[in-house]
């Protein structure tokens, strides 16, 4: 997969040579440092997971791969393992030359020597990154354009390898599994964070190498926070809890949302306002076709919400336009329908090009999540106050349609009160 990564990547290039920073292991006080999770650029082309390293690629040269990394002193090694030799790191990684990052400023001036424009990006050289940035301080660059690579990568992650997408599917089948065990653990008086701990927990022991983002654990009316990443409050009997989490295998990120009633049954008002989001996502997701865009998606899901608030009078006013539709409702509807998903939970990708949308294809992967929150301060009825419901799944567009890598999980109001039976 990194092999072909890199031979688009440098095809792209047309025939320039490219400098790619990797990331760099982040202190976070003392001598403790962050986890480390390599910036998802390099390891798309690469594969490499280890920090502090630097790529060059030259397509005109025979040695077109050419690996920098971090060779740990026999004290460091002590404390934090040895590093892989060079002639280990070129087997495993496909690199045609591997030397110790103490090299760069001298080798790179015999590999760029005739070159006058490159691709780097240069904008990881953050203050923090003391390594990196300290083999780049004597280079002059001045008689060279650099140009920034950014829009390649928009380009080709854009659209996902079958190996992309194997893991994908791997990442929501984990998650699935673990949540299922999540609200089959559930109960009044427990924590929001104690969720999160099965949750994570089983992520892990299901193959989660980390999460693609903060897990959201959100009861009653922190639903109605789209970011709620406090997961402290106590949950309680009548709650909606709304999960919004996604596990990572081998870098790519699954992002699902469901949201479950904690004593396993909805009540009417909260299988109203579920129901109507079904009926949305159902209605994005036959949206969800090449040759439609990610607008076609997000009018689909407007249409289906501001039609089912409507006849729970929540919405009085009656509307034809569509653009009319979502301004009766953005105050429940806050947020856009879909992204795009990959190596990262909001993964790059281009959205318009020339104030034109893009238009959806076969291999591009996207979320597909309505929702609807209706804030405790908001002036409507009093029975919808508090609830929030999102219902979110990763939706890969095929050749004849799309297929639901996150169907695992039911959404269907019956399927999910089933689950919960004790």
């Amino acid at each position: 997969m990194f092999a072909e990564n890199r031979k688009q990547f440098i095809k792209s290039l047309n025939g320039r040579a490219a400098i790619i920073i990797g990331g760099q292991q982040i202190i976070r006080n003392g001598d403790v440092h962050y986890n480390f999770r390599q910036l998802s650029n390099f390891y798309y082309l690469t594969g490499f997971d280890i920090p502090n390293a630097i790529i060059v690629l030259l397509p005109k040269s025979s040695k077109p791969f050419v690996i920098f990394t971090e060779v740990k002193s026999s004290n460091q090694a002590l404390w934090d393992g040895p590093s892989p030799s060079p002639k280990a790191i070129m087997k495993k990684y496909g690199a045609n030359a591997v030397y110790d990052i103490s090299q760069f400023q001298n080798k790179i001036k015999q590999l760029l020597k005739a070159e006058q424009v490159i691709y780097c990006n240069k904008d990881q050289l953050l203050p923090e990154n003391k390594t990196i940035r300290s083999v780049f301080n004597n280079i002059n660059f001045k008689k060279i354009k650099i140009i920034d690579p950014s829009k390649i990568f928009t380009r080709l992650r854009t659209y996902k390898s079958k190996k992309e997408i194997d893991s994908l599917q791997k990442a929501t089948s984990i998650t699935s599994r673990a949540l299922l065990k999540t609200v089959r653990s559930m109960q009044a008086g427990m924590n929001e964070f104690q969720l999160q701990a099965i949750y994570e927990g089983e992520s892990k022991f299901l193959g989660a190498q980390r999460q693609g983002f903060p897990p959201i654990i959100a009861s009653g009316a922190n639903a109605c926070t789209l970011h709620y990443i406090a997961n402290n409050a106590n949950i309680k009997k009548s709650d909606l809890i709304l999960f919004d989490i996604g596990a990572e295998h081998e870098y790519y990120t699954a992002d699902i949302s469901r949201t479950i009633p904690v004593n396993g049954k909805f009540t009417k008002t909260q299988a109203q306002i579920y129901q109507i989001v079904l009926d949305a996502q159902n209605k994005a997701i036959d949206a969800a076709q090449p040759g439609n865009t990610l607008g076609d998606v997000h009018l689909a899901a407007v249409s289906e919400i501001y039609n089912g608030l409507k006849k729970l009078k929540i919405i009085k006013r009656h509307f034809n336009d569509l653009s009319k539709q979502y301004d009766a409702i953005k105050k429940f509807f806050p947020h856009a329908t879909s992204h795009w998903l990959g190596l990262d939970v909001h993964d790059d990708g281009l959205y318009s090009k020339n104030k034109h949308e893009t238009i959806l294809m076969p291999g591009m992967v996207i979320t597909v999540e309505p929702g609807l929150y209706f804030q405790t301060n908001f002036n409507i009825d009093k029975k919808y106050k508090g609830i929030g419901v999102r219902i979110e799944d990763d939706i890969l567009i095929t050749q004849t349609g799309n297929k639901n890598l996150s169907a695992q999980f039911p959404r269907e109001i019956e399927e999910i009160e089933k689950i919960l039976q004790k």
